[in-house]
């Protein structure tokens, strides 16, 4: 803080700089007081199991194999979910019959997935650039609710966000320079980061594909650091990408065949036309996404994000300007559809759900192609100006530094909040325990059945919703 509000610093990362070097200890003292400040809850508090959608698609397991058996088709019984989470009901199940607990199961599924982004980057990274960018990584990845609440739990956004970001990572990699694209890691982890991505939601297809078309078309015509050509120049490559793309695709169409006889996820389609909030409505769940303290994007992200930038400029790396770019459409886009959803933060959830995978996704992107000064070249898309990433933390302007001071604090006691709660508690009291939200769930027993998803644009439902919304989280006794 005192970094942002003192003006004899350019940046932020200057200011640390100065501090942790004037006196060697404090770095240890600094990042030892971290560590136990995050972990110890980890290890120590009680766990606490958030089911999200598993209750929904954790025996899609049993009634694929039912339908197969049984030749039943269209396989009505499976749940509305991809595919991605019928072979996550299969891994769970495959866990379960070796003794593990499903709680268990997807702990070490979860923990697998979020080790992928450091594999990568000792592999597609100098040793050096690799244990600081790692560093970088678990750091903003603990100053998050998702280790307390997201790595115990039924939900896949974990999965999806680390396929995303490896994806994001990877292909603009593989786009910046000629030399790095020889390499056959980031190549490896570009052809299964796009199976995979897909799987879990037909929409992210749509959404990055069309992040990294506008982000590709602003930097070669506005920009014009470098030349189309030098993209088809790995046509083949490019060739077999989009087939790996095309491929998983139609994995999640024939499932669609499967389930509906039709080509399109009719469930999902008929829920959004049902339940879709209004423009009006959806101009409000856009706002509350972004600024709701109980786990808007602002709230639950600013942190992580902020020490990123930070530790990004004291490790003297510079983000990638073509992640930027494309980080700023996907949110972009991904907020606006969501705002579009009857429930923006999904139902059973610590703050925004829904946004997890695209934030996490960014958040691992601008990671993993920062890249270190003395490594950029003349050619490289993402060369350094003398204009940093840094100038909104140093603004000149008091009042611009006390919004963001008090945004920081309001960002920290949320994340503290998550790791130093009774879970249960915390989440019994952001869902459900208003007066509105109770009063919802007796109207939703005495009239939810005969109104079905059209329920959810009621004003039972609504007001609930803005409760949900405007509700300020605080620390519940673990014992």
């Amino acid at each position: 803080m005192y970094c942002i509000l003192n003006n004899k610093y350019s940046t932020c990362g200057d200011c640390v700089n100065d501090w942790l070097n004037s006196k060697p200890y404090r770095s240890l003292l600094l990042w030892f007081g971290f560590f136990c400040v995050f972990l110890f809850p980890l290890f120590y508090l009680p766990l606490y199991f958030m089911g999200t959608d598993y209750s929904a698609w954790g025996k899609d397991s049993l009634k694929f194999r039912h339908c197969i058996n049984s030749s039943i088709q269209p396989c009505s019984e499976l749940s509305k979910f991809p595919i991605g989470y019928l072979a996550n009901s299969f891994l769970i199940e495959f866990l379960k019959n070796y003794g593990f607990q499903t709680g268990l199961s997807f702990v070490l599924i979860n923990l697998l997935f979020l080790s992928l982004p450091i594999f990568f980057l000792f592999t597609t990274k100098k040793s050096k650039e690799a244990l600081n960018s790692s560093f970088i990584y678990i750091t903003c990845l603990l100053i998050t609710p998702i280790p307390s609440f997201y790595i115990y739990s039924g939900g896949l956004e974990i999965q999806a966000g680390v396929v995303i970001g490896l994806f994001l990572s990877s292909f603009i990699l593989y786009i910046q320079s000629n030399r790095i694209s020889k390499n056959n890691h980031i190549i490896f982890f570009l052809y299964i980061s796009a199976f995979l991505f897909p799987l879990y939601k037909d929409v992210f297809l749509i959404t990055i594909a069309l992040s990294l078309f506008f982000s590709l078309f602003i930097y070669f015509y506005f920009f014009k650091k470098s030349n189309f050509r030098n993209i088809l120049t790995f046509n083949s490559q490019i060739f077999f990408l989009i087939l790996i793309l095309i491929f998983s695709f139609f994995c999640s169409i024939f499932y669609n065949f499967f389930k509906y006889q039709s080509l399109t996820p009719l469930a999902y389609i008929h829920e959004a036309s049902v339940s879709s909030p209004t423009k009006i409505k959806s101009l409000e769940f856009l706002i509350a996404s972004l600024l709701s303290p109980n786990g808007g994007i602002l709230i639950f992200w600013f942190s992580s994000f902020f020490v990123c930038f930070l530790l990004i400029h004291t490790k003297r790396h510079y983000f990638s300007n073509l992640t930027l770019l494309t980080s700023c459409f996907l949110f972009s886009g991904t907020v606006i559809g969501l705002a579009l959803w009857w429930a923006p933060f999904g139902w059973d959830s610590w703050g925004n759900r829904l946004i997890v995978p695209t934030m996490l996704g960014i958040l691992i992107s601008l990671i993993s192609t920062a890249s270190f000064r003395d490594s950029f070249n003349r050619n490289n898309f993402s060369s350094p100006t003398e204009t940093t990433y840094y100038s909104i933390f140093t603004h000149k302007f008091f009042f611009t530094k006390i919004i963001l001071v008090s945004i920081l604090i309001f960002s920290f006691h949320y994340v503290l909040v998550s790791y130093y709660s009774d879970k249960s508690k915390l989440l019994r009291e952001s869902l459900l325990n208003h007066p509105s939200c109770l009063e919802m769930m007796d109207a939703f027993k005495r009239e939810g059945q005969n109104q079905g998803f059209a329920f959810w644009r009621s004003d039972y439902y609504y007001t609930c919703a803005r409760d949900r919304f405007l509700h300020i989280p605080t620390f519940w006794k673990q014992f």
